[in-house]
Formats: C-alpha cells, structure tokens, sequence
C-alpha cells in the first residue's frame, strides 16, 4: 500500500480494503494468468463489491506504477486519478452465488491511457532485459467514499477484484472485509465518511 496521494478532498482509510500490489518484475500473476504489463488501459479494471449505501467517485481509486532504475528510459514513477462508473448487473462474477451488493468499477482514464500506455512499454523492456532487479509494482487503493444513506457498521462491507479485460469474469483480489473493522483499526470514527452530494 502507498500513502494517499493529495487528491483535492478528505482521503478517508478505505485504502486498507481494496489495495492490492502487482509485481512488475514477475511473470503473469495467479489471477487467471494475467500479465499486468500486457492489460489494455481501455479495459483493465478494478471492480469493488460494496455492501451498503458507499458510493465511490473519481479520485476515491488511485494506481500507481514504480520501477525504480538508474537508467532514465526504465525509471518508472507514475499516478493515476482513476475513472469510476457503476458495474453493470451483468457482469460475471467468480462466484454466480453472489448477489447482494453492488459493483464499482475503477478504470484508467480516457486522457491517461497514453501516459499509462507508456509506462507499461518501459517495464515490459526492463523485465525483457532481466533489468527490474525484482523490484517494480502497480499498487491500486481506493482513499475515499461517500454515502448515499444510512451504513449499517454491523452489515456494510468491501471486496476487491479484478477485471482483466471487457470479457474477462472478475477475480477475487481481497476478502471480505467489514469496513467498520477497517475504520476501527484506522483510529477513525465511522461516521467519518462524508455524504455523497
């Protein structure tokens, strides 16, 4: 995890339920295979199950992507506002059992695609020339929230997947995670989570 970057608004301690890290200097991850140096910026996606009245906006996901090298042309430093819209009921889910809730999308966005486009380029050579040092990785954290009524901290819950492409079902990424417990172990009260305007 990474410590909230300054995004014009309250980052609240979400960043704990749906952050995950991909390596950059190995292959293709377990989810399914998938190769995060080989995602489509147009499709890549992270989809957050959310039990309750939380909302996310943009600028409550955030990606970044480090690859730390002496050599300029590898060097990798970059963040990502992420885009989000709601998941349509149709997409596939891991497990069809699953139907309460709903599903938050976070995507690169359309002006960004270029700029991660690129960085994808630049690990892809370092890895091919064996030049990652084992160090490098994309970290994904949603730092914010609002809500759209009452959160019932007994019920109201977070999961992260992952959408490898338009087609692709989604992938458990974390468990379930209560959010009061993730507000609690933060120091930060509950009620702390603004409402949506």
């Amino acid at each position: 995890m990474f410590p909230p970057k300054s995004i014009g608004r309250t980052a609240l301690p979400l960043c704990a339920l749906a952050a995950f890290t991909l390596s950059l200097a190995a292959g293709p991850a377990r989810a399914e295979n998938f190769d995060p140096l080989s995602a489509d910026p147009a499709t890549l996606g992270i989809a957050v199950k959310i039990n309750g009245n939380l909302r996310l906006q943009k600028g409550d996901a955030v990606l970044v992507m480090q690859l730390p090298s002496e050599r300029r042309e590898w060097a990798i430093d970059e963040t990502f506002i992420l885009d989000i819209a709601k998941v349509q009921q149709d997409v596939k889910s891991s497990n069809a059992s699953e139907t309460t809730g709903h599903y938050e999308l976070a995507m690169i966005a359309p002006t960004d695609r270029s700029r991660f486009k690129d960085a994808l380029r630049k690990a892809r050579e370092a890895r091919e020339a064996a030049a990652t040092g084992g160090k490098g990785s994309i970290s994904v954290s949603v730092t914010g929230g609002c809500k759209t009524g009452p959160l019932d901290p007994a019920v109201a819950t977070l999961q992260g997947f992952l959408r490898a492409d338009a087609d692709a079902p989604l992938v458990p990424l974390t468990g379930t995670m209560k959010l009061s417990d993730v507000f609690r172990q933060a120091g930060v009260p509950f009620t702390a989570i603004p409402d949506c305007k």
